[in-house]
């Protein structure tokens, strides 16, 4: 954190808020610098915010507009979705989005489906769904870097603790209480404005912002899925905003575990989960509910029809 503030110094220090009163979707590039466009300190002109929220909420995947360059934000990868997440939490995600996983900014893609019909087209959207089982492409071990068998199972909490609020992930998501993790607030000196603190190179007083909350995790997946996805996290989310923290894989089992801790850990949704005979509905439904214009790897060879 210490080089991120180095390279960026106009910065204000982190102060991570848990999560925004009232729920509603968290876009960290609007938290953090669009929010408070009117109020002193915000770093966006109000159409600059409203457009990175367009995109970020996939807006366009569904509806057109005469924007140049406006594209949406896709969603996560799907091909290996059965294997990383829990198939009884993603029915619960599926009927309610942002209850399963607050924050979230997938809409309600059910909102079409008449109520009595939705617990049907869940269980076939997520029988459909545990087939798709790709592997992540973890990088080969090495020396420095070793993957010893099951090595996800051999995280540290306490170690996953310490690197947590060390290597960057507080940096939009809350620390554990108690903890920082980030920089201590500066403080601005009378009678220097904004610019001149910026321009002096002497970070903004600090301003709190909401997070991206984590609690849905431990139901979510389980330490090998989430083990993986923090060593690859382009993998499942080629688009999504969280980097690589070049984790090495005994660093990242340390991570899950600590997020995961108490829980143990949800067992991945074994292969045979699906029903053969909700599999094919399942997979028309997905396409017929447009989940393919936000979604790669759910459906193989089927692209969406233009938003209108």
């Amino acid at each position: 954190m210490a080089a991120f503030a180095v390279a960026l110094p106009w910065l204000p220090p982190l102060a991570v808020a848990e999560t925004r009163p009232g729920g509603g979707a968290v876009v960290s590039a609007f938290e953090r610098f669009g929010r408070e466009t009117a109020a002193p300190g915000g770093r966006l002109e109000a159409s600059v915010a409203g457009r990175l929220l367009i995109g970020e909420l996939g807006c366009v995947a569904c509806h057109e507009a005469e924007i140049p360059g406006l594209e949406p934000k896709p969603g996560p990868d799907l091909s290996g979705v059965g294997a990383r997440v829990d198939a009884a939490w993603l029915s619960r995600y599926l009927a309610e989005p942002a209850t399963a996983a607050p924050g979230t900014t997938m809409p309600h893609a059910l909102d079409s489906v008449p109520p009595g019909d939705r617990p049907a087209t869940i269980a076939a959207l997520v029988s459909y769904l545990s087939t798709r089982r790709a592997p992540v492409p973890l990088p080969k071990p090495t020396g420095l870097n070793p993957m010893p068998p099951a090595f996800w199972e051999r995280g540290d909490a306490a170690s996953g603790a310490t690197l947590y609020h060390r290597v960057g992930c507080v940096a939009c998501h809350a620390p554990e209480e108690g903890r920082s993790g980030v920089a201590p607030a500066a403080t601005a000196r009378a009678p220097l404005d904004e610019e001149d603190l910026i321009e002096a190179g002497i970070p903004l007083p600090e301003k709190p912002f909401t997070s991206v909350p984590l609690q849905h995790v431990a139901a979510k997946y389980s330490r090998r899925s989430l083990t993986e996805f923090l060593i690859v996290p382009s993998h499942a989310r080629p688009a999504g905003r969280m980097p690589s923290l070049k984790l090495k894989a005994a660093e990242a089992a340390d991570i899950a575990a600590y997020l995961l801790r108490g829980a143990g850990g949800v067992a991945p949704p074994p292969a045979a989960s699906h029903d053969d005979a909700r599999t094919a509905p399942g997979r028309d439904a997905f396409v017929t509910l447009r989940c393919v214009a936000c979604h790669a790897g759910g459906v193989d060879g089927v692209a969406a029809a233009p938003p209108g």
